[in-house]
């Protein structure tokens, strides 16, 4: 089987790519200094193994082959720069589903993105519902925007979700401001 044969007969017929300035501009910085350069959309353990799979697909023979071309790099900048936000995502499926019974958050993980689709998704629960938030370890991470040094930092998602339960029981709190 000829790969590159099959690759381009797949390409043209999903439709080609129309190069504009911002393919030319994914493609000028796919030339940049491998090591000023860090993925923008995926992590840089998904780039290798992006890489090691582009490179069965595309081998390196008397022609360059993925790596060599930084297939890798165009994907990543390409899919970065044109997909679409969360918040154009989470829109159309509000939209069209109004009201939903569970809502499991396992998204980006990065804790200021946590507590933003809490806001616009918790009004979206139904009455009885259940909302999960997945890898709430990431609080802990400075990577995601968590901090494992000061656990009172306001802008984790554990001192969020503590936050909420503080307001629902602030009643229950011996409080000289608090009238039944």
């Amino acid at each position: 089987m000829n790969r590159r044969k099959a690759l381009k007969n797949i390409g043209i017929s999903f439709g080609s790519i129309t190069f504009s300035t911002s393919i030319l501009s994914i493609l000028q910085s796919c030339q940049a200094n491998e090591l000023d350069w860090s993925p923008d959309f995926f992590t840089t353990k998904q780039i290798s193994f992006i890489d090691r799979m582009f490179e069965i697909i595309i081998p390196e023979t008397d022609t360059p082959g993925a790596i060599s071309l930084n297939l890798s790099k165009f994907v990543d900048a390409y899919i970065f720069k044109n997909t679409p936000s969360d918040n154009q995502i989470l829109s159309n499926i509000v939209g069209k589903y109004k009201k939903f019974d569970i809502i499991i958050d396992d998204g980006s993980h990065v804790n200021s993105d946590i507590r933003n689709s809490f806001n616009y998704l918790f009004p979206k629960l139904k009455y009885g519902g259940i909302y999960i938030i997945e890898d709430l370890q990431t609080s802990y991470n400075p990577h995601w925007g968590g901090d494992g040094t000061n656990f009172n930092n306001k802008k984790t998602t554990m001192n969020f979700i503590r936050s909420l339960a503080d307001k629902m029981h602030y009643q229950d709190i011996d409080n000289p401001f608090y009238k039944k």
